[in-house]
């Protein structure tokens, strides 16, 4: 499984790169259905990433959730589940997600950026 799993994520990558999401997701939802026990955080991400294009917040959250279980340190697993979260007015839990994500990378600047933000929006409730 794993040079087709490696053949997999490469196409859905290259599907990515030209912006067609929804084959990015079919294409990863059909390796899943024939490898349902796949431990790999990274075709989640993919995923998760693909649905977050297509504005499809809360599929990307579960998406990301299960690549955070698969992998607790990945950062962009946090940082994108946070910018999820916050696309569908999840602010408390973005800011945890930001948090996580300076807590495995402090050099992660774009964070301190989206985090002031979003801090400014639930400060003008």
């Amino acid at each position: 499984m794993n040079d087709y799993l490696i053949d997999i994520k490469n196409l859905a990558k290259q599907k990515f790169n030209i912006s067609l999401y929804k084959d990015v997701i079919e294409i990863i939802n059909n390796f899943l259905n024939d490898f349902s026990n796949c431990l790999d955080s990274e075709i989640y991400y993919i995923r998760g990433f693909a649905h977050q294009e297509l504005k499809l917040y809360k599929n990307a959250i579960e998406d990301y959730n299960k690549a955070i279980e698969l992998n607790t340190d990945n950062e962009l697993d946090y940082h994108n589940r946070a910018n999820a979260k916050y696309n569908i007015g999840l602010y408390e839990e973005a800011i945890k997600d930001y948090n996580k994500v300076l807590e495995l990378n402090p050099n992660a600047n774009i964070v301190y950026c989206d985090k002031n933000n979003l801090k400014d929006i639930n400060n003008n409730q």
